[in-house]
């Protein structure tokens, strides 16, 4: 791996990271609405927010997948 390709894929880790923060971010805000929203009994309005909860997961947990990847890459320079 030359070093143009080893800072290609530096800055493709460093976008997985950011990605997974804000991923993070947006789940704990969707964690927040839920808990609102069950005190409040508004039961469409948090399955909904359920389901974006889950969805949020999956990316998630996608981009962490992928940031191990990236880190086994760049290792292996």
């Amino acid at each position: 791996m030359n070093h143009f390709e080893f800072h290609k894929i530096q800055e493709i880790y460093d976008l997985i990271e950011k990605n997974i923060e804000e991923l993070n971010l947006v789940r704990n805000r969707i964690k927040r609405s839920i808990n609102d929203l069950r005190n409040s009994e508004f039961s469409a309005k948090t399955k909904e927010l359920e389901s974006l909860l889950h969805d949020n997961d999956i990316k998630l947990m996608t981009l962490i997948l992928l940031e191990e990847k990236v880190k086994g890459i760049i290792r292996l320079k």
